[in-house]
């Protein structure tokens, strides 16, 4: 036996552990700085108005740094209307009219997406890995497109992921 204080990676709890630190974070920059940010374990992605001249970033940068987390510098992306996050671009350009903030899947992801798809059901096989990356790109495409609605479709893949074994053909639900 050997003690670790840290979270391994592949622990049952470790990716709860690792998001709480982020999920910290990200509710100190919404309640305390009042700006929309969110976190996803270590991106960060920022709307803020452009009257606010910004200072919401300025600000979650100053919170970071006194915490002991400084965003590191070559990730720092100027304020646009739209910004790439987690396989989606949020656009904020038309949100004081429209009221809403606006969602499209990245191009790129949904091709892969799509690709992963297409190779499964062309060869008939569906490993308990490659369903878990299906799984991981329908979670961006179905929560961008659907929000928690589009997820539940998604039993069969579980399923295969972490209870099926072998022979990794398509089954009938999978398909």
């Amino acid at each position: 036996y050997q003690i670790c204080r840290g979270s391994l990676f592949g622990y049952i709890n470790a990716v709860l552990n690792f998001n709480r630190l982020p999920r910290l974070l990200q509710a100190l920059g919404r309640r305390w700085l009042r700006t929309l940010v969110s976190m996803y374990f270590d991106d960060l992605s920022l709307q803020d108005l452009q009257t606010a001249k910004g200072r919401g970033q300025r600000h979650i940068q100053a919170l970071f740094r006194m915490l002991g987390f400084p965003l590191a510098p070559d990730k720092h992306t100027a304020m646009s209307g739209s910004c790439d996050f987690v396989g989606l671009v949020h656009d904020v350009r038309g949100w004081l009219a429209a009221g809403y903030i606006g969602l499209k899947v990245r191009k790129t992801t949904a091709t892969k997406g799509y690709s992963l798809v297409h190779s499964a059901l062309l060869n008939d096989l569906c490993s308990p890995g490659e369903a878990s990356k299906i799984r991981g790109i329908n979670q961006v495409l179905f929560q961008g497109q659907f929000g928690r609605v589009g997820c539940a479709a998604q039993s069969a893949l579980v399923q295969r992921s972490y209870y099926d074994t072998t022979p990794c053909t398509i089954s009938s639900s999978l398909r």
